[in-house]
């Protein structure tokens, strides 16, 4: 928000990383550093983007779950998405990588 201030995208897109080579899970169920770092950031996009906008996020559902990324996005005010395709976009990679997304919408 500070680049660009409040309200300035109608779309946010966001690829993370496998995280198989980077350590993001810690093999203790506490939380994995790419669902650290979302919970970070989600609000401050929320704010970025215009009524109305959407931030969509790619992820490794083998260490980071869709629901918990759509929690992150609820708890920071943003409309998940659900049905259909929201909910059957998850494709297999390769054996540590299966891809899913997430899209949630500023409402106001």
């Amino acid at each position: 928000c500070e680049a660009f201030g409040k309200a300035a995208f109608h779309i946010i897109a966001c690829d993370l990383p496998y995280g198989v080579q980077h350590s993001a899970h810690n093999g203790k169920g506490a939380y994995s550093a790419l669902e650290s770092l979302l919970m970070r950031v989600m609000p401050n996009w929320r704010e970025a983007l215009k009524p109305g906008g959407t931030v969509a996020v790619s992820f490794n559902a083998q260490l980071l779950k869709q629901e918990r990324v759509r929690q992150i996005m609820e708890k920071a005010g943003l409309e998940v998405l659900k049905g259909d395709a929201y909910d059957h976009f998850s494709h297999w990679v390769e054996q540590a990588v299966t891809r899913d997304i997430a899209i949630g919408r500023r409402k106001n």
